[in-house]
């Protein structure tokens, strides 16, 4: 991590590298290539791969229960309208002459 440096006067000092973006550790694994590499990459696919699947899976849910929901309300529609249609049957015509 640190470099002895010697100096025109025969001193030596210490210094610290400079971080440079060739020297930075951002995206590191994936810079070098091999089996490692090969692993984050197979890794992260697994995960977005599972993450849409259950994305996926709530979606279908959430649809399976809005259809639910609008067979109970047309159930419920539909005896409304039997109700309905009962009280017209019971209300008598007018006698026409």
């Amino acid at each position: 991590m640190f470099r002895l440096a010697r100096t025109a006067n025969l001193t030596w000092r210490v210094s610290a590298p400079r971080m440079s973006r060739a020297m930075s550790d951002e995206g590191a694994i994936r810079q070098e290539g091999g089996k490692l590499a090969k692993k984050a990459a197979a890794d992260e696919n697994q995960y977005v791969r599972q993450l849409e699947a259950e994305q996926l899976k709530a979606l279908r849910k959430h649809h399976l229960e809005e259809i639910e929901e609008h067979k109970q309300v047309i159930e419920r529609l539909q005896s409304r309208i039997k109700q309905h249609e009962e009280k017209l049957q019971q209300i008598k015509p007018p006698v026409t002459k």
